[in-house]
Formats: structure tokens, sequence, C-alpha cells
């Protein structure tokens, strides 16, 4: 069952996700960075080494996006905790007043 409850954890655990995403990714390049020159001087090793660095790039652009993806899917996962919860509040009141009418 949905509940404004299991809806927050939801959120909440793609928020996790995100920083989780955001800081391995973090990581590896600073794991990278301190590898220093891995492919030599010579003009094949300074072509990988380009080719790596662009690879490297696009990897880390494709976490900063998927991190800001679920960020964003959090809000929204939120958003619709509060008015799931908002709804829920709203039938309680329902109920409560048929209660009292009979």
């Amino acid at each position: 069952m949905v509940t404004h409850s299991s809806l927050a954890l939801s959120g909440t655990e793609l928020s996790e996700v995100a920083r989780a995403v955001t800081g391995e990714a973090a990581r590896l390049q600073a794991d990278l960075a301190a590898l220093g020159d891995r492919w030599g001087s010579g003009e094949v090793g300074a072509t990988i080494g380009r080719l790596d660095g662009a690879v490297l790039r696009l990897l880390l652009d494709r976490c900063a996006d998927l991190a800001e993806l679920h960020q964003a899917d959090s809000g929204k996962v939120m958003a619709r905790s509060a008015i799931h919860r908002e709804a829920e509040l709203d039938t309680v009141t329902v109920v409560e007043r048929g209660a009292l009418d009979v």
C-alpha cells in the first residue's frame, strides 16, 4: 500500500542515491588524479591520455546528470508525499465528521 510515509521514505532514498553517486564520482576522480601521468610522455601515450581524459569527463558528466535527476525525482516524490498526506488528513476529517452526524 502506498502511504505518505512510504513516499517520503522513497524520496529520502532517492536523495541519498544522488549523494552517493556524487561522492563515488568525486572519489573516482581523486583516485585517478592520484595516479599521475599513466600513459607516458610519447605521442601514443599523449593520445591515449587525451582519450582517457575525454572518456573520464563524459563519465563524470553523466554521473552529475544522474545525481541531478535523482535529486529532482526526490523532490517530486516528496511533493507527492505531502499531497498524499493532505489527502489522508482530509479523509480522516470527513470520516470523523460523518461519525458525528450519526
